[in-house]
């Protein structure tokens, strides 16, 4: 609901308001609230701490949550010590089961704290309360992406992270190995999870019962009409994965497709459901990094989906510049990415 404050007077509230102020003083008196508003509001009683942390990751840890002002959160220690971190009332508790949750979480940030509960390093009987205390108070949260440790030992984890961040920079060795890690694991493990085209990137679900399968399609659909699709394109797409686009576009408006992967994986995969489509005359997948795309050919379409995330920011304009020797002069590209 939204309040919308006039500069008017009231009589009656000025009458009694301006009480014992001179002349001067009431001329210069408006009345906007008639509500008293407390400067410092009586906060929940808290239980006293009876834990004394020990450890550097632990210490940075709760030092960084010691502030936080949106509800309280209560640790448990395995020898039944408490503390409780933030302000108010305590929203959740968290039953730290082994300490390495602490340097898990400091080190590796959002991601840390998920796999520390996956160990079984923290517990609670109210998980959901615990992850929703972190993120109304996100941003001076250690573990979650871009919170308060940042501010602390002069960005001692933003300092370990740009150099882990260095040694995986994604040159052309080290981003097929940053790619293998990922999609290599086996394309029986994605099969379990993602749809029938394969599609590792967001759907667009149009009805509330459109099915995953229906929302690849959605999305299929919306880029091609936005690419404007037809059968004179040749298409060169950025990060083909297992090939459920290229399919899509080649079936549905008959235009020719390149795309490239460095995922042994997903090229093998993709190569072999091309094959079985017969669709070998429109769709050429091919293992290849895409600084290593020759410019003798030029495309007039580029679609990258989800791919440019996996870049590293010192590497997006490389990206853009090969795109824009690659593309033709009246060409259209379409990048989906996540934000």
């Amino acid at each position: 609901m939204n309040t919308i404050v006039k500069n008017t007077k009231s009589k009656s509230a000025d009458a009694e308001n301006n009480a014992g102020l001179s002349d001067t003083d009431r001329q210069n008196v408006t009345i906007t609230h008639s509500t008293r508003i407390e400067s410092d509001p009586p906060r929940a009683s808290v239980p006293a701490p009876t834990h004394k942390p020990g450890g550097v990751f632990e210490r940075i840890f709760l030092y960084a949550l010691r502030n936080n002002q949106s509800g309280g959160l209560l640790l448990r220690f395995p020898d039944d010590s408490t503390i409780v971190l933030g302000h108010g009332t305590i929203q959740a508790t968290l039953e730290v089961r082994d300490r390495r949750l602490f340097r898990h979480s400091v080190l590796f940030g959002e991601i840390g704290f998920g796999e520390a509960y996956v160990e079984g390093w923290w517990d609670s009987p109210q998980p959901m309360a615990v992850l929703d205390w972190f993120m109304r108070n996100h941003s001076q949260s250690p573990s979650f992406s871009g919170g308060g440790v940042r501010q602390l030992y002069v960005n001692l984890l933003g300092w370990i992270n740009r150099c882990r961040h260095y040694l995986r920079s994604n040159t052309r060795r080290m981003s097929r190995r940053n790619i293998s890690d990922h999609y290599d694991l086996s394309n029986d493990f994605f099969k379990l999870w993602l749809d029938e085209s394969m599609a590792y990137s967001s759907g667009i679900f149009l009805a509330p019962d459109d099915s995953l399968t229906q929302a690849q399609q959605n999305k299929f659909a919306a880029i091609a009409r936005k690419l404007q699709l037809h059968s004179g394109d040749h298409v060169l797409e950025i990060g083909c994965g297992w090939g459920g686009f290229a399919l899509y576009a080649a079936r549905n408006h008959q235009c020719r497709v390149t795309g490239i992967t460095i995922s042994r994986e997903q090229y093998d995969y993709a190569r072999n459901l091309v094959q079985s489509e017969g669709l070998e005359h429109l769709i050429d997948i091919r293992l290849c990094d895409y600084r290593d795309i020759s410019n003798e050919n030029r495309y007039s379409k580029i679609v990258s989906i989800e791919m440019v995330e996996a870049l590293g920011r010192e590497y997006l304009d490389t990206f853009f510049r090969q795109c824009n020797r690659l593309l033709k002069p009246d060409g259209l590209m379409l990048i989906q990415c996540i934000t």
